[in-house]
């Protein structure tokens, strides 16, 4: 293998791993939060900040933040206090790749409901990410839609959503009018 050619799996024995959480019948969410967890272990990332947003009917993720140091308390999401991913970070990551079966069966069904490709490979920033978006609330494209910040402490493994939902407030009022004719003429 080139210096060039992407690595294996971050994952040291994906499959065996991802058996344990779905024996444990743990939810979906949390087999989600695992992965991610497990990854960023992997690369020595504690922190992992996730800005989403949508509406009518299209949502996505704005922009993703991995750190060497965890998100802790209460920490503004919508504050927007997030550092971008290192450089140093990114060149650690570069060269590693993931593939769909690296991905937990659990969650397979939702990532890659509208795919038609063939296995193909994917960058580790793009499957944390992938995996993050099964986390978000559910329908926060929808109609008015929502946006929010997710966070994830890798010492933890414990994420935290601060999310916001838009509502359109509707006020009616009852208006008359005269025409000002005699007689209805």
């Amino acid at each position: 293998m080139s210096d060039n050619e992407p690595k294996s799996t971050p994952l040291s024995d994906p499959q065996k791993i991802i058996k344990k959480w779905e024996e444990e019948g743990i939810t979906e969410p949390q087999v989600a939060l695992r992965f991610i967890v497990e990854v960023m272990k992997r690369f020595d990332v504690k922190g992992y900040a996730v800005e989403y947003s949508g509406e009518g009917d299209s949502g996505a993720i704005n922009w993703t933040s991995l750190q060497t140091t965890p998100y802790e308390g209460e920490q503004s999401a919508l504050g927007g206090n997030f550092e971008e991913t290192s450089p140093e970070i990114l060149e650690k990551l570069e060269p590693h790749v993931l593939t769909r079966e690296d991905f937990p069966e659990k969650i397979r069904p939702f990532l890659f409901q509208n795919s038609t490709e063939p296995v193909r490979t994917y960058p580790v920033m793009y499957a944390l990410e992938y995996a993050a978006d099964y986390m978000l609330p559910s329908g926060f494209e929808i109609n008015d839609g929502g946006q929010g910040v997710m966070t994830i402490n890798a010492e933890t493994g414990e994420a935290s959503i601060e999310h916001g939902s838009n509502h359109t407030e509707v006020n009616y009022e009852s208006i008359s009018i005269n025409a000002g004719v005699e007689d209805g003429r």
